[in-house]
């Protein structure tokens, strides 16, 4: 999950089968026991092998707790990353958006 907070990517290198459980626990942001569901983009709808080593990028302050020590924090903001993909795509209107 990445939202535009001031906040940090980091990277964590994770199996198909790790990305699919943590996006099946979601994160517990509030610590109610009410997780938000994390959304995966991936580029042209890839599907994760469950065996295979995939990069991640995530919100620093989104990273699990059992997960912050394999994380690589990124010097960059979330908002700073989504502007800079946005501004690469250059001109483009609602039709041009895949969900």
């Amino acid at each position: 999950m990445i939202r535009p907070f001031r906040d940090t990517i980091s990277v964590l290198e994770l199996t198909g089968a790790e990305i699919m459980e943590m996006q099946k626990a979601g994160f517990d942001q509030d610590g109610n026991d009410k997780p938000y569901e994390y959304l995966l983009f991936t580029k042209n709808g890839r599907k994760f092998e469950e065996k295979s080593t995939y990069r991640l990028a995530i919100s620093t302050g989104e990273v699990p707790e059992a997960m912050k020590e394999q994380a690589e924090a990124v010097e960059i903001s979330p908002e700073h990353a989504i502007k800079e993909y946005i501004t690469s795509l250059g001109v483009f209107g609602g039709e041009d958006i895949v969900w």
